[in-house]
């Protein structure tokens, strides 16, 4: 696939994640997706495909208005693409999460094989609660 039909991928991916559309989210996964979230937050940890899909799909659970993600930066690079976002969203709860992330997605025939994501822990403990 081309470096722009990768970076479409993931503009695809976080369409999908902001309707909060779990099927399309689900298929643009590979099956032997490999997703890991850096440290120090409840949602640390390496994720499997199913894994993915139900952390996701928990995350629709607790929100209460669409998930407003704002791509700043898009860069691709022979398999991999490379971005910085924006994210919103009013959580059942009454928070407002706002965080900035990087993550780096590797993209094979149109679908998600892997990423590395980063984003500021200390939001999400307070939207979300601390680890113990």
């Amino acid at each position: 696939m081309s470096l722009q039909g990768n970076k479409q991928t993931i503009c695809d991916f976080f369409h999908a994640l902001a309707n909060g559309d779990i099927t399309v989210l689900s298929e643009m996964l590979m099956d032997d997706l490999k997703w890991w979230v850096a440290p120090t937050s409840l949602f640390s940890g390496t994720y499997d495909k199913a894994q993915m899909v139900q952390l996701l799909t928990r995350l629709f659970t607790e929100i209460a208005s669409p998930y407003d993600v704002k791509v700043v930066d898009l860069t691709a690079e022979e398999d991999r693409v490379s971005a910085t976002l924006q994210a919103q969203v009013q959580l059942k709860n009454g928070k407002i999460y706002q965080n900035d992330y990087h993550a780096l997605y590797w993209v094979k025939g149109g679908k998600i094989s892997a990423c590395k994501e980063y984003f500021d822990s200390y939001r999400a403990g307070l939207a979300f609660g601390f680890p113990d």
